[in-house]
């Protein structure tokens, strides 16, 4: 059909472009925009014309349930009035998108029809081909896509009303019927009005859905919450009450390092490499060693220490005890006395061969055979010349005969019996400022052990103990000075005196709580002026700092000085102190005087230790053992360098230096699981060790032949005065030590000799040594299994770094500073659990003399216990963690004749052996009331019975006597 070029209606091609604008992503339209093409064709007879009528109509979508109702716009597009074409627009904007072009009737109604048929078409389009193509994706899924839905569309008046489908007369051309456009304006908004009002019906049935749902939701929340504040008020009932209110701390330091990630404190290797059989002569000997000192009668879940060992070491007569300690420190001695013995030349260096020629002439010295009387005089001469010549102490004025103390010679008898070993009163020595760590300063300490002659206060309750020790006393001076004395009396009045300062004396547990406690000159001086202190240090010390503000270290206090001071002023006579100080002068070296001397001090012996002295000479090798001993005391450290060279190499230091860093880092990782400790204190904690510098051996300075020369260049031992040059060399070592007052501190640096079997930490330095004593078979050997190596020696190492975390090393911050770093919440819970230990410790006993049994003091063995149950525990973190590495296999290979034995078991049997001693009731009796340590047998069973892992390893029940219900743990 041809259309007018002026006319405004769309052309047929334009329509049927227009049908196929449909997105291919849209499933939802909101209207649908219908053009219709309707071609009236008249029979010839009637008109030789036709008329067509198209009307292009938007439809809202409406009456499909997913669709929104469209706004109404309405506009006509006339033609020319002879060609009464009309063009209506119906429903959404013609411009919206995604529309629907469609053909429709248009009913003399205006109400659309689908169209029956059309010239346009080649077969017709029925209801069902448009509703198919009207119809939305998954609209009314369940339907034919031929039948239209049941919906708010069929309601609608006017919608595909079947009473409607006659002709509609507008589309007959030239109807003069008029069409009224407000008619059917209204007519549409009415159908409208109804399409709206259902989509509201609809809307109002989704929101009634939403709010059931949210109203579900609503009360499954608030019974969620109603349960959770039961739970929390249930919490909130039952919790522990706070121990102390709370406290604000500022923040830590912030250059403190971070804590490292939590890392399980024993972790457990999944896979462990395969050991294999160890057949080299270290492992045979250790395994000969293991299997001869278990008893396998003995339930290890009932008793780990006694064993066959103790049943076939005896103690040797000249000992108050033996054990796996005094083994090695036999073997020891037998490699310095291979060398002191060799019949080659001395070292080609001047210096070492002079050091060395020394050695060697104070060795001789003691084993060459002097007379009894001769070595009794030597000492009777010095005893004579350093402190008899300065008596009497207290002399009577004239005429009244009032005492007075002559406090120079007082003060000059005290620095005198310093100078030669004795410590009367109070001994003498320099430590690091608790204040200033870098810088050494003098300390004073009244070790009962040293100022009293019976060693522990508690002996001097017993009346039969106290007339053995006066006769002892009397016989021993009249036997070595003049008889014009009455040395009975004088004796009688020595126990006395020593009676009386008994009383005076600190606790014990004092000493190590004020370690810390320092003073002034001045203060000192006024709190005890029985001497003038500005002179005896002048005389103790090579220093020109001895003024009033000199700062001076005293365990324990002042009271005791004060005291003293007032117990000296109120004497009334002389002799009590005077034979005092010339007793405990012959005392101390006693045991290096002859059989004839020596006889005289057997009760006294007896009684203390339980060794019977009959006066006979000990055989040669006993003899040579003593002298070694000797020798260690007055040269240590070229005692120390020569038995380096010899018994210990750079690979053994390296595996003793790898050890040590390897218990370092199991401390490291179980720090953080410490749960009692807060952040502040555990971040402190870590700097601290950190910071510790642990030595494997000894301080390589005494290789220095150089610095060996000056040290003992005072000493010039002579042959044949062996007492002369012992006490020579103590006068050396003692002047040594305190004319370096002035001196930075050297961290390395340790006061008695490296070759003891022995290991340390310093708090003041926070630096620990392990000697190269120590480092021996079967506490530590390259040559045997790791596990033997980590349970022995890992474990010393292990006890002294938990000495830096103890009831006095916790006093002392990263840099040695005497320093309260722990917070009172966590310093509250350190003690809490300590009392455990306290508790544990002090219901053990021995038994002392005469089967009496003796409990020990938990309070003053508990650092020690500490380090021993902390020791443990280090050493066997740090063994497993070595053994799930590579090569950890062959690291800890089998032992022959030890196969029933898992590795973890035969870690805690190198433990145990260890501690191996047999040692006599007298001297233990000594060792449990005065001594830090606690006996052997319970440092063992204390410390195993402790360790989970042990009751593991073992498969002890709970409740047995190793593995008790309560255990005590840091």
């Amino acid at each position: 059909m041809t259309k007018d070029s002026g006319s405004n209606v769309p052309s047929e091609a334009e329509a049927a472009e227009a049908v196929i604008d449909i997105p291919a992503n849209e499933t939802l339209v909101n209207a649908v925009e219908i053009e219709t093409s309707a071609e009236d064709t008249v029979d010839d007879e009637t008109s030789a014309s036709s008329t067509t009528t198209t009307t292009t109509t938007t439809v809202p979508f409406s009456f499909l349930p997913t669709f929104s109702t469209a706004t109404l716009f309405a506009r006509k597009y006339q033609g020319p009035a002879a060609d009464g074409e009309r063009t209506w627009l119906l429903g959404n904007h013609p411009a919206s998108a995604s529309a629907l072009v469609l053909p429709v009737s248009v009913g003399e109604d205006d109400t659309l029809y689908p169209p029956i048929a059309t010239a346009a078409t080649a077969d017709p389009v029925g209801l069902s081909a448009w509703w198919a193509r009207l119809r939305p994706k998954n609209a009314n899924a369940n339907l034919p896509a031929s039948t239209p839905p049941t919906s708010t569309y069929q309601q609608l008046p006017g919608a595909f009303s079947s009473s409607d489908r006659e002709v509609d007369p507008l589309l007959v051309p030239n109807n003069p019927a008029a069409f009224s456009l407000s008619n059917w304006f209204r007519e549409r908004l009415s159908l409208l009005h109804q399409q709206s009002r259902a989509s509201r019906q609809r809307a109002a049935e989704s929101w009634d859905a939403l709010n059931a749902c949210m109203g579900i939701m609503a009360n499954f929340i608030v019974e969620f919450l109603a349960v959770g504040l039961y739970i929390s008020a249930l919490l909130w009932i039952f919790k522990r009450p706070a121990t102390s209110p709370p406290v604000t701390f500022p923040p830590p330091d912030t250059d403190l390092p971070p804590p490292p990630p939590p890392v399980d404190p024993l972790p457990l290797p999944p896979v462990l490499e395969p050991s294999v059989l160890c057949t080299t002569k270290e492992c045979v000997v250790a395994s000969a060693n293991i299997l001869t000192a278990i008893d396998n009668s003995i339930n290890p879940c009932n008793d780990f220490y006694n064993g066959a060992w103790i049943k076939s070491h005896s103690i040797p007569s000249s000992s108050s005890s033996q054990s796996i300690a005094t083994v090695v420190t036999t073997n020891n001695n037998r490699v310095l006395k291979s060398l002191l013995t060799k019949s080659e030349t001395s070292p080609n260096d001047p210096k070492s061969a002079e050091i060395f020629n020394k050695m060697k002439s104070f060795y001789n010295s003691c084993t060459s055979h002097q007379s009894d009387n001769d070595l009794t005089s030597q000492l009777v001469s010095s005893v004579s010349s350093k402190i008899i010549a300065k008596t009497p102490i207290i002399v009577s004025t004239f005429p009244i005969g009032r005492p007075q103390l002559r406090a120079n010679s007082l003060t000059e008898i005290i620095v005198s019996s310093h100078e030669i070993g004795a410590n009367p009163l109070f001994t003498i020595g320099t430590v690091s400022d608790p204040l200033y760590p870098t810088v050494r300063i003098v300390t004073i300490v009244p070790w009962e052990t040293s100022l009293l002659g019976l060693g522990a206060r508690e002996l001097y309750s017993n009346e039969t103990t106290l007339r053995t020790y006066q006769k002892s006393i009397e016989n021993a001076l009249t036997a070595s000075f003049e008889n014009k004395k009455d040395w009975k009396a004088v004796a009688e009045k020595i126990v006395l005196f020593e009676q009386d300062l008994v009383k005076i004396l600190p606790n014990r547990t004092e000493i190590f709580e004020k370690d810390e406690f320092t003073a002034t000159l001045a203060e000192l001086q006024s709190a005890a002026p029985f001497i003038s202190w500005t002179y005896f240090f002048s005389l103790s010390l090579s220093s020109t700092q001895v003024n009033s503000a000199m700062r001076i270290s005293i365990p324990g206090g002042l009271d005791y000085f004060s005291h003293l001071s007032d117990l000296i002023l109120s004497l009334k006579t002389t002799e009590p102190i005077d034979g005092y100080f010339i007793w405990h002068s012959v005392w101390k070296w006693a045991k290096f005087t002859g059989k004839n001397f020596r006889s005289t001090l057997t009760d006294l012996r007896l009684l203390l230790s339980g060794v019977k002295d009959t006066g006979d000479e000990v055989d040669e090798d006993a003899r040579s053992l003593v002298c070694l001993d000797a020798l260690t005391d007055a040269m240590s450290d070229a005692v120390a360098r020569w038995f380096i060279e010899e018994a210990f190499n750079d690979d053994d230091q390296k595996a003793a230096e790898k050890m040590m860093n390897e218990i370092k880092a199991s401390f490291q990782s179980a720090l953080p699981f410490y749960r009692w400790l807060d952040i502040q204190t555990s971040s402190e904690a870590q700097k601290k060790l950190a910071a510790i510098l642990a030595t494997a051996g000894f301080d390589p300075s005494i290789l220095d032949p150089e610095k060996l020369a000056y040290r003992y260049a005072p000493i010039n031992p002579k042959p044949d005065k062996f007492m002369q040059n012992v006490i020579a060399a103590k006068t050396a070592s003692v002047k040594y030590i305190l004319g370096r007052i002035d001196e930075p501190v050297d961290r390395r640096e340790q006061t008695y000799p490296v070759t003891k079997v022995n290991a340390n930490y310093n708090p003041g330095a926070n630096s620990i040594m392990i000697n190269v004593g120590i480092l021996q078979s079967p506490y530590f050997s390259t040559s045997q299994p790791l596990y033997l190596n980590y349970g022995a020696g890992g474990a010393v190492m292990g006890h002294e770094l938990t000495h830096a975390f103890d009831n006095t090393g916790r006093k002392y911050d990263a840099s040695g500073k005497s320093r309260d770093w722990w917070t009172p919440q966590t310093s509250e819970k350190f003690n809490q659990l300590t009392q455990c230990f306290v508790n544990q410790y002090s219901n053990y006993s021995v038994i002392g003399p005469d089967r009496i049994p003796i409990n020990l003091d938990g309070e003053l063995t508990l650092g020690e216990n500490i380090a021993d149950n902390g020791g443990l525990l280090r050493a066997l973190e740090a063994w497993r963690e070595d053994r799930s590495r590579h090569g950890g296999g062959a690291r800890n290979g089998k032992l022959p004749g030890l196969e029933e034995f898992s590795e973890e078991q035969l870690f805690f049997i190198g433990y145990g052996q260890s501690w191996c001693q047999n040692v006599r009731p007298e001297t233990l009796r000594g060792q449990v009331l005065s001594n830090e340590h606690a006996p052997a047998e319970w440092r063992v069973n204390g410390a195993v019975s402790n360790s989970l892992d042990f009751a593991k390893a073992f498969k002890c029940p709970v409740g047995s006597p190793l593995n008790p219900i309560e255990k005590c743990k840091i």
